[in-house]
């Protein structure tokens, strides 16, 4: 493959002692919303059942949800996803969030992230806060919908206002990353603050992180110490590594997904056919489902090569896409998606256009100073038509990368199209 990118660092996992970080990661997870329900008695389901197939809409939503849920009893997904679609139908906002979380979460035997997000954005346009939430989340990442964070951070917003914690929490991410909306640390600070009203350990280990290092206010390490052992004391495995109250070997914090993802190259590292890299992978997906960038990185250039893996560039966009998604800042994540989208075979994935813009960001995070981003945004502007651009841009990455023996032929490829501009007009 031509695109190496930035340089994986490999932690092994085994034999080696792990100490507390000196300086910190910060590594968010988006947090969703569950529907709030009470099992039901098995006496009061017959009585809710009957009324259910009189069209009551409530007793359909109960009795829907009551089947895809995790209530003890004798259940039938297909059963309760037609009573709540029926609720849906009727305006009911529980049974439409029910519904979203349930295609979300293949409660019904299947996924379908569209009709979740379809579901959701229903129930958000009631107003409902949760969905709001959910809408969000899948805006933010790009999960049944086309990934949107600016409208993500509207969502989020309106959700904590009405006092959702979960969504105080989002809103206050995006607001620390600059994700859809300009960067805020004061105002991240204050919707911290109101997360950890909640005893939000997430939300406090960062207050104590933006103190420690003066972002959004005062710079005050006795007020970071605070929310530091506040964090600590609500179960945030990263805050205890740091007080010392844990090894990080020791932590398996769904925060962060730093040994899944260590264990996980560990194991690539060593090619043991007794490890197996189906292990390693299992470890690796675990660690980006808990939200760790590297992982999902290190998944998506796995399924964009085929390493150990069935090649599958689809997949790799949206690994590195989640990636993106944790981390605004990744210019290799961003390059990657660019360079599939102009060097992929599949029609369907090549995409010249969305190649410039993700291209044009990878240079931006760069300043303008890696050959290899520089390169792959000369190939978008050729794609684009753009010869002049293109040529202008492949000298830059040749002037950086005078030995790379790739981009020295593009640039002379591109230079040869653009003595034939005139002739072709």
């Amino acid at each position: 493959m031509k695109k190496a990118g930035f340089a994986v660092v490999i932690a092994l996992f085994a034999g080696v002692t792990v100490r507390g970080q000196s300086s910190p990661t910060w590594v968010p997870v988006s947090r969703w919303s569950n529907t709030a329900f009470h099992c039901p008695k098995e006496g009061a389901l017959l009585e809710l059942a009957r009324r259910a197939e009189t069209g009551d809409v409530g007793a359909q939503d109960i009795v829907g949800t009551f089947n895809v849920s995790m209530c003890p009893g004798e259940k039938d997904a297909a059963r309760g996803m037609a009573l709540l679609e029926r609720a849906a139908g009727e305006g009911n906002v529980h049974a439409q969030l029910t519904l979203g979380e349930a295609w979300r979460d293949r409660k019904s035997g299947q996924k379908d992230e569209k009709k979740a997000a379809s579901w959701f954005e229903k129930a958000a346009t009631s107003g409902d806060a949760r969905s709001q939430n959910n809408l969000g989340v899948a805006y933010q990442v790009g999960q049944g919908v086309k990934k949107d964070a600016s409208r993500a951070v509207k969502l989020f917003q309106s959700a904590a206002e009405q006092g959702l914690p979960e969504a105080k929490y989002n809103l206050a991410t995006m607001l620390d990353r600059g994700q859809g909306v300009a960067r805020s640390y004061i105002l991240a600070r204050k919707w911290y603050s109101e997360a950890a009203e909640h005893n939000d350990a997430a939300a406090e280990y960062r207050l104590a992180m933006l103190w420690e290092k003066g972002l959004g206010g005062d710079q005050d390490p006795e007020q970071a110490m605070q929310w530091l052992k506040r964090a600590a004391g609500h179960g945030s495995e990263e805050a205890q590594v740091r007080l010392g109250q844990k090894q990080a070997f020791e932590t398996h914090t769904v925060e962060s997904g730093f040994n899944e993802y260590s264990a996980g190259m560990a194991m690539l590292q060593a090619k043991d056919v007794r490890v197996g890299q189906a292990l390693a992978l299992s470890f690796l997906q675990k660690s980006a489902k808990m939200g760790y960038s590297k992982a999902n990185f290190q998944l998506g250039r796995m399924f964009e090569t085929g390493e150990g893996v069935q090649k599958d560039e689809a997949q790799a966009l949206e690994y590195y896409e989640r990636a993106i998604a944790h981390d605004s800042q990744d210019f290799a994540s961003y390059n990657h998606i660019a360079w599939i989208c102009v060097a992929s075979k599949n029609s369907k994935i090549r995409n010249p256009q969305k190649a410039l813009q993700y291209a044009t960001k990878a240079v931006e995070l760069t300043g303008g100073q890696s050959a290899n981003e520089l390169d792959t945004l000369a190939h978008a502007y050729f794609l684009t038509g753009d010869i002049d651009k293109a040529l202008e841009t492949e000298a830059k990455a040749a002037s950086l990368a005078p030995t790379d023996e790739s981009i020295q032929k593009t640039l002379a490829e591109y230079k040869r199209a653009q003595e034939q501009q005139p002739a072709a007009k």
